[in-house]
């Protein structure tokens, strides 16, 4: 039979009868002081944390502003015959982006534009520059790893060093999962007509027509056989 429980077991001490609020408040009255300084710092941390993500959110606001504008005044004014002058005006956009809103999100992306324009102004080894620190800066592979691995081949023939951009190209044309396995196989298969190679570049040939068939390359790569 169980043990009946009497007033006088409940009361056996003054913990046991107080209440969750009067423990609250003798926790509270006997912890003024560290809970003042507890709520200070913790004010102060919100306001940092407030202030940083104002900072920021202007900081990325500004920089997509200027990435805006160099970009639009680079879809207007970029054609076969673009003025050095206007070539010029738009990279100093792009310089202003990269250099000072840095901090921004979109500042990465303006140094493939301005390498992009530094080849187009027959400056491959700025552009080679801009290409490998853009490439470096991805974490992952991913599309702009190989666009940035496309931009450095593109510029080592440019220089007229065509082993090192058919270096660069193997890998992405190996690559049956990538999405620019077709670009740099025809790509490939020109680089080796044009070091000489004609027996490599008949094989690739060979090969494109039968992994890329109705490819709209596929009328010049058959003249390659």
């Amino acid at each position: 039979m169980a043990k009946k429980t009497t007033r006088k077991d409940l009361l056996k001490s003054e913990d046991e009868f107080l209440s969750f609020s009067s423990r609250a408040l003798s926790f509270f009255s006997s912890h003024t002081r560290q809970l003042q300084i507890a709520g200070i710092a913790i004010a102060a941390v919100a306001i940092i944390f407030l202030a940083a993500t104002t900072f920021y959110r202007h900081v990325n606001k500004k920089g997509q502003e200027a990435y805006n504008t160099a970009y639009s005044t680079m879809a207007e004014q970029l054609g076969p015959e673009m003025e050095p002058q206007k070539l010029s005006e738009v990279q100093s956009l792009f310089v202003d982006v990269v250099e000072n809103h840095g901090m921004s999100r979109v500042a990465d992306l303006a140094i493939p534009q301005l390498a992009f324009l530094k080849f187009i102004d027959g400056k491959y080894d700025e552009a080679l520059s801009l290409y490998q620190d853009f490439k470096e800066k991805q974490k992952d592979e991913n599309v702009f790893v190989t666009l940035s691995t496309l931009g450095l081949s593109v510029c080592h023939e440019a220089n007229g060093d065509f082993d090192k951009a058919i270096d660069f190209l193997n890998p992405i044309a190996s690559d049956s999962n990538n999405r620019f396995r077709e670009t740099a196989f025809f790509t490939l298969i020109r680089l080796y007509r044009l070091t000489g190679d004609d027996n490599r570049a008949a094989d690739l040939a060979a090969e494109f027509i039968r992994d890329f068939k109705g490819s709209s390359f596929e009328p010049i790569v058959k003249t390659y056989l």
